[in-house]
């Protein structure tokens, strides 16, 4: 009887490896990729075809359905923090809605703009861009940015394998944010500005009455 029991207490614990492997295989099933090919010089370099941005990455396997693809990204380590993200639309691929905008001059280039009800209400944006055509892209179908500007400029990042000159045109555009917006302090010589306009504007009014 003991042995049996120890022989259960291990397939248990051997069940529950397994299972905890394919969490973790599931989990990791999109992978951030860099925006520059493989060569010298680079086979190719998206980097900096959208602008102004702080970071750009590929996501390969990234899942296509709207709560899935936010459930991968959400699970992944983006710019040093994990989880957080909402959407706040996607475009296909043009569009505006009260938290920002898409517009086009061709259908691969184009203008970007975030307006005020999103600056407001978070502090860090992400702008992903899908190919219309999945396979045989580079870097990968998805490629990311986390923005630093409130307005730029976008050029089709995903491009066609073994032949990177051509730029694919997008399937859509979507804009992800997370966190509280930055709040920047106002320098004590700002505080003292206010607090003596404050004061003479007081005065003045004293003035005024006694006259």
């Amino acid at each position: 009887m003991l042995g049996l029991k120890r022989f259960t207490l291990a397939a248990a614990a051997a069940l529950a490896v397994t299972l905890g492997l394919g969490a973790h295989e599931a989990a990791a099933s999109t992978v951030i990729g860099s925006c520059i090919g493989a060569g010298d010089p680079p086979a190719f370099d998206v980097t900096n075809n959208v602008t102004p941005t702080s970071l750009c990455f590929s996501l390969e396997g990234l899942s296509d359905g709207d709560a899935a693809k936010l459930a991968d990204l959400n699970g992944l380590e983006i710019n040093g923090a994990t989880g957080g993200w909402t959407s706040l639309d996607k475009f296909e691929p043009f569009g505006s809605n009260s938290y920002f905008e898409v517009t086009e001059t061709d259908s691969k280039n184009g203008t970007w703009s975030l307006f005020q009800a999103a600056i407001d209400a978070y502090g860090e944006f992400m702008m992903v861009f899908k190919a219309g055509q999945d396979n045989n892209t580079d870097p990968a179908a998805f490629v990311g940015y986390i923005l630093d500007g409130t307005s730029g400029d976008w050029s089709s990042p995903l491009l066609k394998e073994n032949n990177t000159a051509e730029q694919r045109a997008l399937s859509n555009v979507e804009l992800f944010a997370r966190g509280e917006p930055t709040v920047i302090p106002l320098p004590a010589g700002g505080l003292l500005l206010i607090t003596a306009l404050g004061g003479l504007g007081f005065a003045a009014r004293r003035r005024r009455k006694a006259a």
